[in-house]
């Protein structure tokens, strides 16, 4: 199935972006209770824009075909302590929550790569 979604922007205010998680085809990083109820594999239309989180909101994203510039590479350390897959997701939501204080964003793109799972 194709999936379209409404793209939502916000004023930018002097913010600029520091992450850009591109989405994955095919079998994108979605949770159990998606894939139990929706058909797979899934490919996303292609946009020439990024939707950007708004600040002071978590979304979380993982290294699967992500940008990250400069200002954000202190949040590139992963925790040691948890599962890598764990430590990829909480990675997120603590440089999330460090870059509102930079006055950073994190941005989603259309899919970049095509995802398989085995």
């Amino acid at each position: 199935s194709t999936h379209n979604s409404t793209m939502i922007s916000y004023p930018k205010s002097h913010r600029s972006v520091a992450v850009v998680q591109a989405i994955a085809n095919h079998y994108p990083d979605v949770d159990a209770i998606y894939k139990m109820t929706r058909p797979l594999p899934v490919y996303f239309k292609n946009e020439d824009h990024l939707v950007v989180v708004p600040p002071k909101t978590f979304a979380p994203w993982n290294a699967l075909s992500v940008f990250v510039i400069p200002p954000a590479f202190f949040g590139l350390l992963l925790p040691t302590t948890v599962k890598g897959r764990v430590a990829d997701i909480w990675r997120s939501y603590i440089l999330s929550r460090l870059l509102w204080e930079t006055r950073h964003d994190i941005a989603f793109s259309s899919a970049l790569v095509t995802q398989f799972q085995n």
